[in-house]
């Protein structure tokens, strides 16, 4: 092999590490305001979803689907509503970032497990963020779509 093919060679690999190491760095402030689920993921509730995020690092939640926090004690026709704080936190070596919600305060839920935290995937959509959670098995893919308002 010579040099010329070499070169090109490492010149590829490394620009494939650099391009798998970029990560999208979310700022809080994209994040602050209504969030409602997607025409697509309604169903999965029975009434309007919507998650409200101030600057304050505090959130107010109505009528989010059953699954969203997995607590046995609320049943699959129970929409769930709360409040608490909310923050964006890297996962996996920093690369994936998450919106972490901390429930302080869960309506019809008296279960032992407060506070309570629950994780929404963060995707890029265009150049705005959008907020999801998988429905079961994420190896089948059925997300939960929150789009801002």
């Amino acid at each position: 092999m010579n040099a010329a093919r070499i070169f090109v060679l490492v010149l590829f690999c490394a620009s494939i590490a650099t391009i798998g190491c970029t990560a999208k760095n979310w700022r809080s402030d994209q994040f602050e305001g209504g969030w409602q689920l997607t025409t697509q993921a309604r169903s999965a509730t029975s009434g309007t979803t919507i998650l409200k995020l101030d600057r304050n690092g505090h959130f107010i939640a109505r009528s989010l689907p059953h699954d969203f926090l997995h607590l046995d004690a609320v049943g699959k026709d129970h929409s769930l509503s709360g409040n608490g704080t909310w923050s964006i936190v890297r996962f996996d070596n920093r690369h994936e970032q998450r919106l972490v919600l901390t429930f302080t305060e869960l309506q019809g839920y008296n279960g032992p497990d407060l506070p309570y935290g629950a994780e929404l995937f963060i995707e890029a959509h265009g150049s705005e963020p959008r907020l999801f959670y998988f429905e079961g098995d994420p190896d089948d893919s059925d997300r939960i779509v929150f789009q801002k308002q």
